[in-house]
């Protein structure tokens, strides 16, 4: 398998499974294709396709609709049902950042100051546990992380992301809602200084830490509708998105601390003892 570039070269590239009901696509079928993180009600978008004037915004991953799946629907309709909950972390994977809202604007345009400095006390929190490259909100950190596209040049600007749980958690709960993404694909560090957390730095990870079991040497093979294709890369389920075991202590560990850390600053009480006294009035 040799690498080539948009332009050069013919070839298509899937994931690994079949065109099951002919319409020339692959694996876009059945169970699948819904990100939890893009089914809350908060500035929720329908999927792409789905704005039928072609004037809106749309979002991959949405769900047929806000809070359609079982586990969005059970986390919302508990929370609601206990108000005092300060701090949620629904976490996630892949990218290694402490995640939080806004998700479709700049934190400055739509928070409260003093909100503003509670959540980037909490940023500098997480880092000094993961010491992960980023913290910061989506719309603008997360979309802008790497400052520019990599296969064109050009610089990054920030986008908005629809029907976010954080944003969900502040906007309409009322708490502090993180996203935090634990695994990143094995980039642990950055092996080639270029600044970017990439799958190269999640490769020379594999081969150095993890005995090489999250990648698979291309191989030939004669696919059922494709033909004589090449198989390999990352695995999908049990390296790019999931924890390698070899990590999974180590993540786990802390992230706990966070959500303890975070617990204790914002579940302190202050209280004073009052008196009262008899006047009498002449």
């Amino acid at each position: 398998m040799k690498r080539t570039f948009p332009g050069k070269g013919e070839y298509l590239g899937y994931t690994e499974g079949i065109d099951n009901d002919g319409d020339g696509n692959f694996n876009e079928d059945g169970i699948g294709g819904l990100d939890l993180h893009r089914n809350y009600p908060e500035n929720w978008r329908p999927n792409s396709g789905g704005d039928l004037t072609g004037r809106g915004y749309t979002q991959g991953g949405a769900g047929e609709y806000p809070l359609s799946e079982l586990e969005t629907r059970s986390t919302a309709l508990w929370m609601l049902s206990h108000p005092n909950i300060s701090v949620v972390n629904s976490m996630d994977t892949r990218v290694p950042m402490h995640l939080r809202p806004p998700s479709t604007s700049k934190s400055e345009e739509r928070m409260y100051p003093q909100d503003l400095a509670i959540y980037k006390e909490m940023d500098e929190l997480g880092l000094s546990f993961t010491g992960y490259p980023w913290a910061g909100d989506v719309y603008e950190t997360y979309s802008t992380r790497y400052k520019v596209n990599s296969m064109t040049g050009d610089p990054l600007k920030p986008e908005p992301l629809f029907g976010h749980g954080p944003d969900f958690g502040y906007f309409y709960y009322g708490s502090i809602w993180y996203g935090d993404e634990l695994w990143n694909g094995g980039a642990m560090k950055d092996y080639d200084s270029d600044g970017i957390y990439d799958e190269y730095d999640g490769l020379m990870w594999d081969d150095e830490e993890n005995g090489s079991r999250g990648f698979k040497p291309w191989t030939s093979f004669n696919h059922p509708q494709l033909g004589e294709v090449e198989i390999g890369g990352f695995h999908p389920k049990f390296f790019c998105t999931e924890w390698s075991r070899l990590a999974v202590g180590k993540l786990g560990e802390k992230a706990s601390a966070i959500q303890s850390r975070h617990g204790q600053k914002t579940s302190s009480v202050d209280y004073f003892r009052s008196e009262s006294k008899e006047t009498i009035r002449r």
